[in-house]
């Protein structure tokens, strides 16, 4: 039986956090969320009325305006150092949803793709998978 190579993290050094510049795929384009660009959309696409469900498992929200759905994730920036992205369709340009790089521990390595809201419209595409694609795509190649 072979034994396991352990490979050794003695040269281990921290990594930069990740920053995303806007990344275009096939049918999305991933952008850092801009309060006086973004908020109205996203708000549309996943706040109002019949989308509390979309909120379900999401540390904040259903939210009443785009102004509260801004201020939270402003918030959230600022106290948990999380950066929350905008999901865009490619074709219209109209936006689908929301991704988080959240828990960054550069010092480890580490960084998570969270309080994922998708659209109705976004749910269960060939977009959706994408997006999550070109986030983690994004962490792999350019983080470390």
């Amino acid at each position: 039986m072979a034994e396991h190579q352990h490979n050794s993290l003695a040269q281990w050094q921290g990594c930069a956090p990740p920053a995303l510049p806007s990344v275009r795929g096939a049918f999305v384009q991933i952008d850092a969320f801009s309060p006086g660009r973004d908020r109205d959309g996203l708000f549309a696409a996943i706040g109002g009325a019949g989308n509390d469900a979309l909120w379900r498992y999401i540390p904040f929200g259903p939210c009443a305006s785009a102004d509260e759905l801004a201020d939270a994730i402003s918030f959230l920036a600022d106290a948990q150092n999380w950066r929350t992205h905008i999901i865009r369709a490619v074709d219209t340009g109209a936006v689908l949803g929301m991704a988080s790089y959240m828990r960054i521990r550069p010092e480890a390595g580490s960084v998570e793709i969270g309080c994922i809201v998708f659209s109705g419209a976004l749910q269960k595409t060939p977009a959706a998978s994408e997006a999550m694609y070109l986030m983690a795509r994004h962490i792999f190649d350019d983080f470390g």
